[in-house]
Order: structure tokens, then sequence, then C-alpha cells
């Protein structure tokens, strides 16, 4: 005979986690009130938000002039957002040489935090495209923290 444990309501995690709109745009407007004029603002809303609806989220900010900018993780995110109407700028901060096409098609702008990166972006807009106009990218340089950065060597 097998013994089935008492449950015990209070091992469960039952915590929910609530995101207020109308204190995001206060915090918002803290931050903004202390950067200097003309400072550009980048809402992450990679991971879906950490699953609080990047959609939603993105939507909630896209009329606001202070965002210049979302970002996400990957392309298939920034492409989610793109077909859910999102117009404003978009990074990508994990882009890889097998999305290149998709985030082009996208106008998905890449985080290029390698050398490697970079040549092989180039190469792709140079063998794909046709519009001689340049692309924006994000150049990222390893400044001491050891993570992700482009070195001066």
């Amino acid at each position: 005979m097998s013994v089935i444990p008492a449950i015990d309501d209070d091992k469960y995690h039952l915590t929910e986690f609530r995101i207020s709109k109308s204190n995001l745009k206060h915090n918002l407007d803290l931050f903004a009130s202390k950067l200097k004029k003309g400072c550009k603002i980048m809402l992450m809303i990679k991971a879906d938000a950490y699953g609080h609806h990047s959609i939603d989220l993105a939507k909630s900010f896209q009329s606001d002039e202070r965002i210049s900018y979302f970002s996400t993780s990957y392309v298939d995110e920034g492409i989610e957002l793109r077909q859910a109407g999102i117009e404003k700028s978009i990074l990508i901060l994990n882009p890889s040489p097998r999305s290149f096409k998709a985030m082009v098609e996208n106008c998905l702008e890449p985080d290029i935090h390698n050398l490697g990166l970079l040549r092989k972006f180039i190469e792709f807009l140079n063998s794909n495209m046709t519009d001689s106009a340049p692309y924006p990218i994000h150049l990222k340089f390893n400044i001491g923290m050891n993570r992700l950065g482009i070195d001066r060597s």
C-alpha cells in the first residue's frame, strides 16, 4: 500500500505578480525627468516581458515619444511585435546569421557584439541587399564587464 503525503498549501507557490501600467508610466516619467533632453530610452521587453505580454506593453508605449526603441532577445520576438503592428525601432540582442534574412525583412536592428558577427552581417548585406541605403546596426563594446562586446584588440 502506498502512502500519499498530506498536501500542505503553504508549500505551493501561490505568488502572483501584477504589472500596473500606470506605475510603469509613472516610473518612465521619473526616469525621463532625470535624463538630458534628447537622450534615447529603450524599453526591454525580451522573453515576452518575462511573461507579462510584450505585445501589450509595446502597444501601451508605442505612441510614447520618449521611448525610441523596444528590445528583444531573439528575432522571432521582434517579428511577433511587427506582426502585432508595432512600428517603433526594435533592437535584437542575440542576432544569429541564420536569422539575418528575417531580421532585415522585418526591419529589426541587430546588436553586434563580436567582429565575426559583424563580418557575417556585412557579407549578408552585400550578398542580399539590392538597396544601397545603410542598414542600422548597434555595436556593443566590451568596456570591462567581459560579458559580450567587441574587445579593443
